[in-house]
């Protein structure tokens, strides 16, 4: 039953990441289509496909930096280094993953690069307080936005609604100048261009972040899937929920904020909400979780951060 319902959501899943992005794609060529007709959508979907083909991507180890990650040895945490090895046996993962620490004490992971270059990074907080069933279930949900290329989607998602703010800014401007000629009657502004135009960033960004919502979804059932345990996703869930509230100035300025936006202007859904979901698919699934790991992730004492996370003139909370 369980198995039904997980491929149920999987498809249900594909086919809203199809449909937003598709729907960016959509904007875009409406934005060509209102400014300069048929001969506007080519233009448009050209340079759009010239740039996502040429443009620069982000380097993994350029964000690794910008988080002042360090690669993790197995020698400072092996019991994470077979966590890795198990899931990526598990995933058939045709690459080798890179492991690399970050010096906060917050708790949180991420994943980048593509299956070539790909790299989970883990805060020194989460290896320290999650137990190791809990640990293997985020590792496997950053292995599953790898596995699904899920940073390939999202670059292609935010290459299109760059696009759009750029196509959309051209043509505001294009406008303003010719403010002077509206004024003496010689140009008429169709209404649903200006709209569109003004609407069309918003709009963008709106798609994004459903995309990105969407993606996360998908990743917690395949975490489910590679761990057999959605109990220990939901307890790493809860545990960094926690630990996101309590931290410090964090919550005053910061949390409580994120806590009161709703899930339409969110990258990641609540946290409440993919709980509730996966008590809700896997409600009578029967855990078949990996071999238990004894002893809890030791981590080296070296590794451990000397200050508080806080947030950096970057932008980056860490």
């Amino acid at each position: 039953m369980a198995l039904r319902i997980q491929r149920e959501e999987r498809k249900r899943n594909g086919l809203h990441s199809f449909l937003l992005l598709s729907g960016l794609f959509l904007l875009l060529c409406a934005i060509g289509l209102s400014a300069a007709g048929l001969s506007g959508i080519l233009w448009a979907v050209g340079i759009g496909i010239f740039l996502v083909a040429i443009g620069p991507k982000a380097s993994p180890r350029l964000i690794l930096q910008m988080f002042k990650a360090r690669p993790l040895a197995k020698t400072d945490a092996p019991i994470v280094h077979e966590l890795l090895d198990l899931l990526a046996a598990r995933a058939q993962l045709p690459c080798d993953l890179k492991l690399y620490h970050i010096p906060s004490q917050g708790m949180n992971a991420f994943s980048v690069g593509a299956c070539s270059e790909a790299t989970i990074a883990l805060t020194d907080g989460l290896l320290r307080k999650l137990q190791p069933s809990e640990l293997l279930a985020v590792m496997a949900h950053e292995i599953s936005h790898i596995r699904n290329n899920d940073m390939r989607v999202m670059a292609l998602a935010d290459m299109v609604s760059r696009l759009n703010s750029f196509f959309s800014s051209v043509g505001l401007l294009l406008l303003l100048f010719s403010l002077p000629l509206l004024l003496l009657g010689r140009m008429i502004i169709s209404l649903p261009l200006l709209l569109l135009l003004i609407l069309a960033p918003f709009l963008s960004n709106l798609l994004q972040l459903g995309l990105s919502r969407t993606r996360e979804y998908a990743a917690d059932l395949d975490a489910v899937a590679l761990t057999g345990s959605p109990t220990a996703l939901i307890r790493a869930l809860e545990k960094m929920e926690v630990a996101r509230v309590d931290s410090g100035m964090r919550r005053i300025f910061w949390t409580g904020g994120d806590r009161l936006l709703p899930s339409l202007f969110r990258s990641h859904p609540a946290t409440g909400k993919r709980i509730k979901r996966l008590k809700e698919i896997f409600a009578e699934h029967e855990e078949q979780p990996l071999p238990p790991f004894e002893n809890k992730a030791e981590i080296s004492p070296e590794l451990r951060p000397s200050r508080k996370p806080r947030r950096h003139i970057s932008g980056l909370w860490y």
